[in-house]
């Protein structure tokens, strides 16, 4: 007999299974692999990868300037936050690569239709 019990854990654990981020592998006949990172939530571009070498940009975020300060210097210009040290050694070796403050044509106002558009 299913009872009322039952049947909300088994819908609960469905809704859990269909919630859960899923991942797809590819395979190619090379050793290459490009990666593309899209950071959602409360990931702040400007204090993963400040541009400390801006002037204007010291005067405007210095307090957040102040957590770049043991960070991997990445050129002249951009800072790359400590807790990344470990992208930073893979910058430094060339295997990986920042593209900042890069954006699609899409100019709508809804945050969730733009990451509907990158992720697509």
């Amino acid at each position: 007999m299913l009872t009322r019990r039952f049947f909300l854990g088994a819908g609960g654990a469905s809704v859990a299974a269909l919630s859960m981020p899923s991942m797809a592998f590819a395979r190619a006949n090379t050793g290459r692999r490009f990666v593309f990172i899209i950071q959602r939530g409360a990931a702040d571009g400007l204090s993963i990868l400040g541009p400390t070498g801006d002037p204007q940009h010291a005067g405007l975020r210095e307090s957040f300037d102040q957590d770049l300060a043991g960070g991997a210097k990445l050129g002249g210009f951009f800072k790359l936050h400590p807790a990344l040290a470990q992208t930073g050694a893979l910058y430094r070796d060339k295997e990986a690569l920042f593209v900042h403050a890069v954006a699609s044509p899409y100019r709508d106002r809804s945050h969730f239709d733009g990451q509907n558009v990158l992720e697509t």
